[in-house]
């Protein structure tokens, strides 16, 4: 009778703890975001304090490249992990599938809002921030002298969409990437035969085939950009190298360029006498001319 009682409590106990898991379970997603959002509150104070005391210009440089990387890591694996535990709040799937669709649901907000941002910087700004435009107006208002000019269009304009090169290219890819790996996720939280997942493993085909395009694409360019690189440094080494082998051309000149010194005549003087009058008019009758020819008589 002991046993069976304490069996009975024991499965009571049981029972209790079976209603309790499900709540656990539905906190747990919760409970990381949370903690996510005080690591971040500690990491961003951690942040300004070392941007705070940095002392030179590059080391400040620096400490914001890294900050750049790490807000964005950090951002994208938060959102990540909010929007994994509102699916999981509002979906009757497991935990996997539940992450596959938060990865894919986090990886297309983070495009957009970056290419929003994009497109606003690079073809509306034409690559200044605000803050930058800002100072621009200031300083032409003090003296309009010394401001230096803006931009006067998009460094990008002739790349697809006003953006730096590569954008596109490294956006499909990552895209392809992503996807790829939701699709494995999705996979793994389902059963093994082939009926259920049928539209699961096409679509993983397609992305991994696709995937392996883009892998091929970026690295052929880059190979072709290389090789055509080292041609024209060659090509260029091999002309300068020739060009300073060679010897100096020499001018030649023909007899008939050369220009034959022609004898030069001796000066005629010529002596004009203009006799006058004793008052010192000068007539036509008593104008004489006389020129003397070396040589000649008279």
């Amino acid at each position: 009778m002991d046993t069976e009682k304490e069996l009975t409590s024991l499965d009571k106990f049981l029972l209790e703890v079976e209603k309790v898991i499900p709540i656990i379970d539905k906190l747990i997603p919760m409970i990381l975001s949370l903690s996510m959002v005080l690591g971040f509150i500690i990491l961003h104070k951690w942040y300004r304090r070392r941007l705070g005391a940095a002392s030179t210009p590059e080391e400040k440089s620096r400490l914001i490249q890294f900050g750049v990387l790490l807000y964005s890591t950090y951002g994208f694996v938060f959102l990540l992990f909010f929007n994994g535990a509102v699916i999981y709040y509002v979906s009757d799937q497991n935990f996997l599938y539940d992450m596959a669709v938060a990865l894919i649901v986090s990886w297309v907000v983070v495009l957009i809002g970056y290419y929003a941002w994009a497109l606003y910087f690079y073809n509306i700004n034409y690559g200044w921030t605000d803050d930058d435009w800002n100072r621009y107006e200031d300083a032409r208002a003090n003296n309009p002298v010394a401001a230096e000019g803006p931009p006067e269009k998009n460094p990008f304009a002739g790349e697809s969409l006003g953006l730096p090169p590569g954008t596109i290219r490294g956006t499909i890819a990552l895209t392809v990437l992503i996807s790829g790996l939701s699709f494995v996720i999705a996979a793994l939280s389902m059963s093994s035969s082939v009926p259920p997942n049928a539209v699961v493993v096409d679509n993983f085909e397609f992305f991994k085939k696709a995937f392996l395009m883009m892998i091929a694409f970026y690295f052929g360019t880059k190979s072709l950009e290389i090789l055509q690189g080292s041609g024209s440094k060659t090509e260029s080494a091999e002309t300068s190298t020739s060009s300073a082998s060679s010897p100096a051309a020499i001018p030649v000149t023909t007899p008939s360029q050369v220009a034959t010194p022609r004898p030069s005549l001796p000066a005629l003087p010529m002596h004009t006498e203009m006799p006058g009058d004793e008052s010192g008019a000068v007539s036509p009758e008593n104008m004489q001319s006389s020129f003397h020819v070396p040589g000649s008589k008279g």
